[in-house]
């Protein structure tokens, strides 16, 4: 009979960082096909020696002063489907318009 094979040491943990306007400019504009992309399966996959616990996904609304504002809208709209995947979490901020 075969010796049993010694057990897995588990994996490591890790949780990802995502600055969302680093996120945009640098995959959005040059892939737009990746918007709906999954971003918790891509970690996933990235990391298969980990086990991603969370993904944090940082941003803050565009045009925030507008009272109407259809960029707004549809960053909205992809946020909350971000916040569907139960390890994304959404954390929103405050965009400085100007460096003093």
């Amino acid at each position: 009979m075969a010796e049993p094979s010694p057990p897995r040491p588990p994996k490591k943990r890790c949780t990802i960082y995502v600055d969302a306007f680093n996120w945009y400019f640098g995959i959005f504009q040059h892939r737009p096909a990746w918007k709906w992309l999954n971003v918790q399966s891509l970690f996933e996959a990235l990391r298969l020696d980990e086990d991603v616990v969370a993904v944090k996904f940082f941003s803050a609304l565009v045009e925030p002063a507008k009272h109407v504002s259809t960029r707004r809208d549809r960053q909205k709209r992809y946020l909350k489907a971000l916040g569907t995947l139960p390890k994304v979490k959404i954390i929103l901020g405050k965009s400085i318009t100007a460096w003093a």
